[in-house]
């Protein structure tokens, strides 16, 4: 019997399938499979190889799409159709809760989901349950005794470990950890410690801080770990292996991305449970700094009104719960007064995607021009306030020779571990094009071995001591005016940096396009690559007209994407003999290109080729004329009066964006600390410090530390 839908047309089908296929915001487009098997007829229709444009349409229905045009390219109706398939795997996975079925994919994929997050993917993961899925993990996986007893009964630093913590993190709100009761926030706490406190087992930064140029000389052996020590937690410093870069499918590409962090997310984690619990008030402590000095007390200590805004200072700042309004078609923060629209939220995270994206390998040749930023000039520009978490130093020096995790189990007693809080003011800094930036300790090593191709065995002396600043530690001289500060070294070196006023952008900066070289050059490079852009198109069209003529025929030699890409597409542009160079003398400048392999079907069809991960001519980053980015600062003086006096100096390594500040204090008793680590998701810095003194390249007295940016100032 014919049916009156088969003579619908394919427009008016595919719009029929689209709103039946979004009755409800929050569930999967499985709703179409019954209409499409009602008859093969209406299977071919509604196929997604017959159909892309209704699935990209039902995708941007229910998922976030402004962060891939962003950062990489603008994806084809297939590859919306395509993510759309994945994504609803992932999320058919995390309802299942199966922990056990392919947790790298899931946990990967639902991370990159929040990455992009603008409202839509964060609902999406919500009703799919992704924070029991995680809770689940957690639980059960973190500390799984088969993988632990590989290594040493530690929890494991693998990918989907490292992806739970990330979402046990930007999934966190105030609602639920006033729901967690102080049992449930103890056990999160000790789940977490390990990562967030021994550092010379779990990595805390993509490459080891003590380099300060990356890429890293090319090794003869090809061996990650031919700087480190043996130690009896593993090599030390700790060089991520690019073996460990996550081949993830994204809108039809196969972008190599590394890993995120699991010490990074830890620390975040832990201080945000043990910030619920407020630092005691010592009852003979003055109330007020005014009553201490009428009282005739002086001296550094904290007063009541000290401690309490310690308490009232969050050094892990929650990530707000955006999420989509589907009645009101626009991005929000549920229970937020003001009804603020949160328009592409998923800024806030580029740097960290490029930071996966851009630093897999420590060894590998960056492109010329980057095409995203691991590092917003002008973040650090403000007061930040969080802990920072001391443990014994005996206790940690003795637990430096002990490989086992101890029994029965890690916790703070472990490492006698305490917090205390860090408050500094930092102005932010940068060398314009045409200035000449302070030089790096080391420049001349490090250009000798590279030339040389062959690594002499030694670390070439970066100045990590002194925060990648030449001369012994705080020896560097930082006079700020209004609008520069002039850097001074001890051999007599002067540099002079703009700088950043807040809210101002960079509206004063003479940054001429016309007479930078770097804009120049790049002009000059994007106009070429346009041009072959379009010849490389019309081939591409001409072949597509041959292979339509041919399916017409029935010779056609079939159509999909292959799924799977040996390595990564960014073209570094590395000579023949694979010899490395540095990245100002490359020559190409795409950051994507496709595969040089055919590929073919099991059957011998060939497929078409995996896109290209980044679209580099039609997504540039605009030159902002920043040579070197140069951080100073100093503690208020109601924060001196309570917590001691300080200054402080530091850089922004350009490679990953690691920010490294020599914090000196007034009375040197209380030690010199370099504190090194990143921001993420814009707010919140989480890192480490580490005595100045001790040897970078040597394990040390070394802990966390949190931060984030008091948004009055």
């Amino acid at each position: 019997m014919f049916s009156p839908l088969l003579a619908v047309p394919n427009e008016i089908l595919a719009h029929i399938a689209f709103h039946l296929a979004t009755l409800s915001p929050y569930a999967l487009p499985d709703v179409l499979l019954p209409l499409r098997h009602s008859s093969p007829h209406l299977y071919r229709r509604l196929h997604p190889s017959a159909n892309p444009f209704l699935y990209a349409r039902i995708y941007q229905f229910y998922f976030d799409h402004s962060s891939i045009r962003r950062r990489a390219f603008t994806p084809q109706a297939e590859h919306f159709a395509e993510q759309l398939l994945y994504y609803r795997r992932t999320l058919a996975a995390i309802r299942d809760r199966d922990i056990y079925a392919d947790p790298d994919s899931v946990l990967f994929s639902a991370y990159l989901m929040m990455l992009d997050n603008d409202g839509k993917n964060r609902a999406q993961l919500e009703w799919a349950g992704i924070d029991a899925y995680v809770s689940a993990y957690a639980r059960s996986r973190i500390y799984d005794p088969y993988e632990r007893a590989a290594n040493n009964n530690w929890p494991v630093d693998n990918t989907a470990n490292a992806c739970a913590l990330w979402l046990m993190w930007m999934l966190t709100t105030t609602e639920k950890l006033l729901a967690e009761s102080p049992a449930e926030r103890d056990q999160i706490a000790t789940c977490v410690l390990p990562y967030a406190s021994v550092p010379f087992r779990y990595a805390s930064s993509h490459a080891p801080p003590m380099h300060y140029y990356i890429p890293l000389p090319n090794l003869p052996d090809e061996n990650p770990n031919f700087f480190s020590i043996p130690t009896a937690h593993g090599p030390y410093p700790i060089y991520r292996s690019p073996d460990r870069a996550w081949s993830q499918l994204y809108f039809a590409s196969r972008p190599l991305l590394m890993p995120p962090l699991a010490a990074e997310a830890a620390k975040l984690i832990y201080f945000s449970r043990r910030e619920m619990v407020p630092f005691g008030f010592p009852p003979h402590h003055p109330r007020t700094r005014a009553d201490a000095l009428a009282a005739g007390i002086v001296g550094v200590f904290p007063t009541q009104e000290d401690i309490s805004e310690a308490n009232t200072s969050k050094g892990a700042k929650l990530v707000k719960r955006i999420i989509w309004d589907w009645s009101q078609g626009k991005a929000i923060v549920p229970g937020e007064s003001g009804g603020i629209e949160y328009d592409e939220a998923s800024r806030a995270w580029d740097c960290d995607w490029w930071r996966l994206r851009l630093c897999w390998d420590a060894w590998r040749r960056q492109p010329r021009w980057r095409p995203g930023k691991v590092y917003t000039p002008g973040t650090m520009s403000g007061l930040w306030e969080g802990k920072t978490l001391i443990s014994s130093e005996n206790q940690t020096m003795a637990f430096l020779s002990t490989p086992a995790y101890p029994w029965p189990l890690f916790t703070e007693a472990t490492l006698s571990i305490t917090s205390r809080p860090i408050f500094l003011r930092i102005y932010e800094h940068h060398c314009l094009t045409h200035q000449a930036p302070m030089a790096v300790p080391g420049h001349e090593a490090y250009m000798s071995q590279i030339a040389a191709h062959q690594p002499n065995g030694q670390v070439p002396e970066e100045g990590m001591q002194n925060a990648w600043f030449p001369g012994p530690i705080a020896s560097l001289r930082c006079e700020r005016t209004l609008n520069e500060v002039t850097l001074t070294s001890i051999n007599g070196e002067i540099a002079r940096y703009r700088t950043y006023v807040p809210n101002s952008g960079f509206a004063g900066y003479d940054h001429d396009q016309n007479s930078c070289p770097r804009c120049q050059a790049r002009a000059e490079v994007i106009t070429a690559a346009l041009q072959d852009e379009r010849q490389r198109e019309l081939a591409e069209e001409r072949a597509r007209e041959v292979e339509r003529a041919f399916q017409s025929v029935g010779l056609g030699q079939g159509v999909g994407v292959p799924f799977g890409s040996d390595g990564d597409e960014m073209d570094i542009d590395e000579d023949e003999d694979g010899d490395i160079e540095m990245a100002p003398e490359q020559h190409i400048m795409e950051v994507g290109d496709e595969s040089n392999e055919d590929v073919f079907t099991p059957d011998g069809q060939l497929m078409p080729r995996v896109r290209k991960s980044h679209d580099w001519v039609r997504n540039v980053v605009e030159c902002d004329g920043i040579e070197d980015i140069v951080l100073t600062g100093t503690t208020d003086s109601t924060h001196g009066q309570a917590w001691h006096h300080y200054t402080a100096y530091g850089r922004v390594r350009p490679w990953d964006g690691l920010i490294g500040i020599l914090r000196v204090p007034r009375v040197a008793s209380q030690g010199t600390m370099l504190l090194y680590g990143y921001i993420s998701g814009g707010r919140n810095f989480s890192g480490n410090w580490r005595f100045a003194l001790t040897d970078p390249g040597l394990p040390a007295w070394e802990s966390a530390v949190v931060m984030s940016k008091r948004e009055v100032q």
